[in-house]
């Protein structure tokens, strides 16, 4: 006798269902073991950098993908998560699975976000743990070629006697060039009108152009403007004369004892991370980071390599947040 079609369809339909209800059951149960193991054998590891493809730290975290693919064979991608400030691509790693496969390339602005107590939905030193620094630049300290100074001494001295009569342009308010000068102005006693612009270049044409008098830039734009005289370069900031231009003296050696900035570019992850996951990531960087290929790029893009342990990076992290949470309420600086 022939079966009905319908009959027939009826309990395996029934069946499809209890399988479908059964594995949704199951599903938030096997939802973390599925992962750990989709973790342990993932090849893919991702930067996460919070900021525009093109700029800086897009492209240090770049560099930095094609040298872990080369020394570890894993598959290494940049994803640009910009937004917020940089908070967006931040929380999205903080948020992000603690198993080593996702980083975060930021800046000396997360210390800054932390110093001046940004509301936000992470906290940097409880919820990112630093991994590495991968690199630091200089800045020097430009001055417009009119202005009858030469070095850092006599700066100061044609700043003092004339309080608030000069004005300093930065490329936006709370950036690093920004409090780099600030603290310039607090050690050296000065008094310098703030000008902040939106950008570096706006910021840079300003000093060219005799609207501003002086500013912090980054060596790798500032050194060609210096070699045609069209800006004079005094200084570096950094507390050891860089590689990049070592006739230039520090502010520290120059006149102001103890001066020292830079701007940075480091990974951090989850701040849950294992511990031995972080160990091995750190030195797969480290080792990446100290190849002579590794150094000559970095310096090309006008930063030298740093390629520190977890331990030395979180030092130097909440070191330049004490200074400057110190200088902001000094200062009384408001960075919104």
């Amino acid at each position: 006798m022939r079966q009905d079609k319908n009959s027939s369809a009826a309990p395996r339909r029934a069946d499809a269902r209890r399988r479908t209800v059964l594995k949704a059951a199951l599903l938030p149960a096997l939802g973390p073991v599925a992962r750990a193991a989709r973790a342990q054998g993932s090849n893919l590891l991702k930067i996460v950098a919070p900021y525009e493809p093109g700029g800086s730290a897009d492209i240090i975290a770049r560099g930095v993908s094609k040298w872990l693919t080369e020394q570890t064979g894993r598959t290494v991608i940049v994803q640009n998560r910009s937004g917020a400030g940089a908070a967006l691509g931040t929380q999205i790693v903080v948020n992000s699975p603690p198993d080593g496969n996702t980083l975060l390339m930021h800046t000396g602005t997360l210390a800054v976000e932390a110093a001046a107590g940004e509301k936000t939905a992470y906290d940097p030193r409880k919820d990112l743990a630093p991994l590495c620094m991968v690199a630091k630049g200089a800045f020097t300290l430009l001055v417009n070629p009119k202005l009858p100074v030469h070095n850092v001494r006599e700066l100061i001295a044609y700043c003092r006697a004339r309080p608030g009569k000069l004005n300093y342009a930065s490329s936006g308010i709370g950036t690093s060039v920004h409090l780099s000068m600030e603290l310039f102005k607090s050690m050296a006693g000065i008094d310098v009108v703030h000008i902040p612009y939106r950008g570096g270049a706006p910021s840079l044409n300003a000093v060219l152009a005799g609207e501003a008098e002086l500013m912090m830039n980054p060596i790798v734009t500032a050194k060609p403007f210096a070699q045609a005289g069209r800006v004079r370069a005094l200084a570096v900031t950094t507390n050891t004369r860089s590689s990049l231009w070592p006739e230039l003296p520090t502010i520290d050696e120059a006149g102001v004892p103890g001066y020292n900035t830079a701007v940075w570019y480091g990974l951090s992850v989850p701040a849950a991370t294992p511990a031995d996951v972080m160990a091995k990531l750190s030195a797969e960087l480290r080792a990446a980071v100290a190849l002579p290929s590794s150094k000559t790029w970095l310096m090309s893009k006008g930063v030298e390599a740093v390629g520190d342990t977890p331990a030395e990076f979180k030092a130097k992290f909440n070191e330049e947040i004490d200074i400057w949470a110190a200088l902001i309420k000094k200062s009384h600086l408001v960075l919104r």
